[in-house]
């Protein structure tokens, strides 16, 4: 099973092979709260809605599929950059 990279309150992972059995087949998949993303990654629609109230969950999902590269990048920076230790460690 595909792992969301981010935890999220109310996540469906464990329940994911039950919840499989319930999707219908179809071109789309819309889910109207998205949380984790952990039922969209694991399931193989042609096109996926994904909604949540969270905007800023919203756009990560976004990035990551839009500009992974520079995501992967940004991060990888942070990881060596003192500020950001200092506040992980705070």
């Amino acid at each position: 099973m595909n792992r969301s990279p981010i935890k999220w309150a109310g996540g469906k992972s464990r329940v994911m092979p039950e919840l499989l059995k319930h999707l219908p087949e179809a071109d789309c998949l819309i889910e109207p709260f998205v949380g984790s993303g952990t039922v969209f990654m694991n399931t193989d629609y042609r096109r996926y809605v994904l909604c949540d109230s969270n905007r800023a969950l919203i756009n990560f999902f976004r990035v990551v599929t839009t500009d992974t590269e520079r995501l992967i990048n940004i991060a990888r920076s942070m990881f060596h950059a003192f500020p950001f230790f200092m506040i992980i460690c705070a």
